[in-house]
């Protein structure tokens, strides 16, 4: 008989499953802290609900609590799981986030060894859907993450980095030309079968690619603000029925915020200038300490065939739509994960961005000797893998 999470609780006393009743205490642990890279930190915050952007990145969750003997909340992580593909295969993917720990010795190791015992046992517990495949992402210049995750001393657990990327944040836009190709244009309730076909074909030859059968319907239910009309169809200039690229663009900020202490001051400066220089686009500056209004351009799927100069023209052409938009909110930045298989974005001078390295890590149970279990590696012929940055 397999072991369940029962079994993996009683031997860690001081962690539980977090409920809806704890969302006030999680909230309040999870918003006084701060992630910092290098100079520039960080603010992450969930808003009045912290199950909300949970919900809205998965429909199987959970939510850890490492409480001491007082029962004061000291720590939590969060757990995410979704259908994805593996070489083809649908299977259970494991989303890792959200990790904060106060500073407690006999805790954090209680935590360490719960946290490698979870990773170990999972493929027999229901209540992982006895996941396999974890994997989390990681900003490169956070050492504390790097320190006591990526480099992690836990016995029996190991870290891969499984695909670097950027995080391009597209603040401004060169535009010379004032309209955007035909081509190029938003979806309508009648692109949904077309989408869901076109969108499955390419994630199925993606590792932790999206069962698009499911998700696209899921997501305009759970994500607010979202509609068919936020997705985005290329097509084949001499074909309208043959489709090059498509892809979504989303603002979750009322499930997840973020803020910074200063704004740059080369961001100020472009919203001061923008009006007097023809040609120039450029969004409103973030206010320190606000949440900045972020539209986060989902991973693109292009048709099988298309070379690197056909992509990037692509991608220009809906960075442009996007930016030509009005929306009902208007946005800060448009962010994009470039990963470095495909670098899209490199040395593209049309845009005024910032660029904050990244690594998509796989986690893995690795036994006494060495040997690291359910290991995959990226080849030169694989697509980067799937993973929409708005859900990070």
């Amino acid at each position: 008989m397999g072991k369940n999470l029962k079994d993996i609780f009683s031997l860690y006393p001081h962690v539980t499953l977090a409920t809806h009743a704890e969302n006030d205490e999680l909230l309040a642990f999870y918003h006084k802290t701060e992630l910092s890279a290098e100079s520039n930190s960080v603010i992450y915050q969930r808003g009045s609900d912290f199950f909300k952007f949970l919900q809205e990145r998965s429909d199987h969750f959970m939510v850890f609590a490492l409480r001491d003997d007082e029962k004061m909340l000291k720590g939590l992580g969060v757990l995410s799981f979704r259908p994805g593909y593996i070489n083809g295969v649908l299977t259970t993917i494991g989303y890792l986030g959200d990790l904060r720990i106060s500073m407690n010795r006999k805790l954090i190791r209680e935590w360490r060894q719960f946290y490698g015992a979870l990773i170990h046992y999972s493929p027999e517990l229901p209540e992982t859907e006895y996941c396999r495949y974890f994997q989390t992402a990681i900003i490169a210049a956070n050492r504390y993450s790097k320190n006591n995750l990526v480099e992690t001393k836990i016995p029996n657990l190991a870290y891969s980095e499984f695909a670097p990327y950027k995080m391009i944040n597209i603040v401004g836009l060169w535009s010379l030309k004032k309209t955007v190709p035909s081509h190029v244009r938003w979806a309508d309730v009648n692109d949904r079968n077309a989408l869901i076909s076109f969108l499955n074909e390419d994630h199925q030859k993606r590792f932790f690619g999206i069962d698009w059968e499911q998700e696209f319907d899921r997501r305009l239910k759970t994500w607010s603000h979202f509609s068919i009309q936020d997705y985005f169809i290329v097509h084949d200039s001499r074909d309208r029925n043959k489709i090059l690229a498509a892809g979504s663009v989303w603002n979750p900020i009322e499930s997840k915020q973020i803020l910074v202490p200063r704004i740059p001051a080369f961001i100020r400066f472009l919203s001061q200038i923008a009006s007097a220089v023809p040609g120039f686009l450029v969004k409103p500056a973030p206010i320190a300490m606000k949440p900045i209004e972020i539209l986060y351009l989902n991973q693109i799927s292009f048709a099988p065939g298309l070379v690197f100069k056909e992509k990037r023209k692509i991608l220009k052409s809906i960075i442009q739509m996007i930016f030509s938009r009005n929306f009902e909110r208007d946005f800060n930045m448009l962010a994009y994960c470039d990963f470095e298989r495909d670098n899209l974005l490199a040395n593209a001078n049309y845009l005024v961005s910032q660029k904050m390295p990244m690594g998509l890590f796989t986690v893995h149970h690795k036994d006494k000797n060495g040997i690291i279990r359910d290991e995959i590696n990226l080849k030169e012929k694989n697509l980067s893998p799937a993973f929409d940055i708005a859900l990070v």
